[in-house]
């Protein structure tokens, strides 16, 4: 597997280098947008809300209700389009078309909402037994939306599946890749909290180039620019805790 170090180099280079290049800047605004329609309910409830309780009428807890259910419907399939954005950066795709955030209307609408719905489920039913084992999970299907997104045809169950098979002995490497932006994050946090959003572009796509890494040990016609791989004997793959 290649080393979380090429896997963020590649993202760096493929994102022009320059958080205000053209590249990285198109991709955060996906981001935004794909985040502002996902996170629906959570701004509904926030702008209507007195602390805890929600403010109004019967109206009011019926519109937050109508919020939330499209957020969790449209989430999915925008989740869907913002990763074959990622995906196409990592294959070397530099004029990002934000019309791409809306791909699954015409593709597969039903199955990136199925494939979010189910592994949103599933992690909260692991997350029950104890935390450990909802984080485990989530991390055994972070790759489901990315295989529907790469194959519209497959179904949702499979998608689950192959991401489990995918992410076995894997999911520790993208945990310390998550953690080894911590310190961006912090960097972001201290530029009045705007920088956060310069910081994402750099994440998905380091993430979308996990996938393609995974991807290409699976199937070995993958596109995935394997002469970015280091091959070294230094670069050893870490030992998954999870597995």
């Amino acid at each position: 597997m290649v080393p979380n170090k090429i896997l963020k180099t590649n993202a760096r280079n493929q994102l022009g280098n320059r958080i205000f290049g053209v590249t990285w800047v198109m991709v955060m605004v996906a981001y935004i947008i794909c985040s502002a329609i996902a996170s629906m309910p959570t701004l509904k409830i926030t702008l209507d809300s007195d602390g805890f309780f929600i403010k109004g009428d019967i109206s009011s807890y019926a519109s937050t209700a109508t919020v939330g259910i499209v957020g969790l419907v449209l989430a999915g399939p925008m989740l869907y389009g913002f990763y074959r954005i990622c995906t196409n950066v990592v294959r070397g795709k530099k004029n990002v078309e934000i019309p791409e955030l809306f791909v699954a209307f015409k593709e597969n609408f039903f199955g990136a909402m199925v494939v979010h719905l189910a592994t949103l489920l599933y992690t909260f039913l692991w997350g029950l037994l104890f935390v450990i084992p909802g984080i485990v999970k989530a991390y055994s299907y972070a790759m489901a939306q990315y295989i529907l997104q790469d194959d519209p045809s497959k179904e949702w169950k499979q998608c689950i599946e192959e991401s489990e098979k995918m992410m076995k002995g894997h999911r520790w490497q993208l945990f310390c890749l998550d953690l080894s932006f911590i310190g961006w994050m912090i960097v972001g946090v201290l530029c009045l909290g705007i920088g956060v959003f310069f910081v994402y572009p750099y994440i998905e796509v380091s993430r979308a180039n996990f996938y393609m890494a995974l991807k290409a040990m699976n199937e070995p016609r993958s596109d995935f620019d394997t002469n970015t791989q280091s091959d070294t004997s230094e670069d050893k793959e870490p030992v998954d805790p999870f597995n």
